[in-house]
């Protein structure tokens, strides 16, 4: 798979590490959008966006490495997976050179132990172009369970990514694009979760180069939940913009977010790695 940039992970980590830090619990009803779960809902939405976006950006995607700095064991990812995965083919054809296999599987089965920590790592990562002849012709891809463990002294930690991705090419740069991505996170203290399902569209600014900006229109909703409770929201956006100068997420644009009883959250960009957050029309 395409690897993400540097910048992209560090801006991940951040919003993975707020989710960890609240309280386990059990089922919880679902229950009207708070400040507090606005905060996270915000922090982890832009980690979900930046998988999503790296999906399409030349710099492509890691959601392994994601979930590596988000647990603080990132130094020690290239020495568990220095023989793993194994890939199935053995031997995958991208005969376009976009970074995309004709079809190819990761699994991973991995394990680690450096002093007083230890790390294991298991799940697939699947992926396919849809004309590998056309760098632009659109890609399907689907994370299964890929899971990042750690034990150390504090005890045990985990994140499991699961996602499915079908991108379909249009006319003069358009793109569909249907998914579902869920984070689930576990801590000593703490078990969160998040799901975002849509169905976006995304219009490149250039059809002759049509993964380097473009515009998403988001629609769909956000399922979230942690130890004070569970929240169904809708998922819109207005001139969500993505360029691939920008490791950090969207440089323009707004993401929404609103429950069934007026409450709102807004994520509006004013440029790369430049943003502003709101609960109920008040800054967070």
């Amino acid at each position: 798979m395409r690897r993400i940039t540097i910048g992209l992970l560090l801006a991940s980590s951040m919003g993975l590490a707020v989710l960890l830090t609240a309280c386990g619990g059990g089922a919880v009803p679902t229950q009207p959008l708070t400040q507090a779960a606005a905060a996270q809902i915000a922090a982890t939405g832009m980690v979900g966006d930046q998988l999503v976006i790296g999906m399409i950006s030349p710099s492509g995607y890691s959601p392994l490495s994601i979930a590596a700095q988000s647990l603080g064991v990132d130094g020690l990812l290239p020495a568990a997976t220095s023989n793993c995965p194994s890939l199935s083919p053995a031997s995958p054809v991208d005969a376009d050179n976009d970074g995309w296999y004709a079809t190819a599987t990761e699994t991973y089965d991995c394990s680690l132990t450096s002093g007083s920590t230890s790390m294991s790592i298991t799940g697939t990562l699947s992926e396919s172009d849809k004309n590998d002849n056309d760098p632009y012709s659109g890609t399907k891809a689907t994370i299964k369970d890929l899971k990042i463990s750690t034990t150390d002294s504090s005890g045990t930690s985990s994140i499991t990514e699961n996602l499915d991705w079908d991108l379909t090419k249009g006319t003069a740069g358009a793109y569909t694009l249907d998914y579902d991505l869920r984070f689930d996170f576990t801590a000593p203290s703490a078990t969160t979760m998040l799901e975002v399902q849509g169905t976006p569209t995304y219009q490149a600014d250039s059809a002759g180069d049509p993964f380097a900006a473009g515009t998403f229109t988001f629609n769909g909703k956000v399922t979230f939940q942690d130890s004070d409770g569970r929240y169904e929201l809708t998922r819109t956006s207005s001139g969500a913009h993505y360029s691939s100068t920008c490791s950090s997420g969207f440089d323009g644009g707004s993401v929404h977010y609103a429950d069934n009883q007026g409450n709102t959250l807004a994520i509006t960009f004013s440029g790369c790695s430049s943003y502003t957050i709101t609960y109920d029309g008040s800054a967070l």
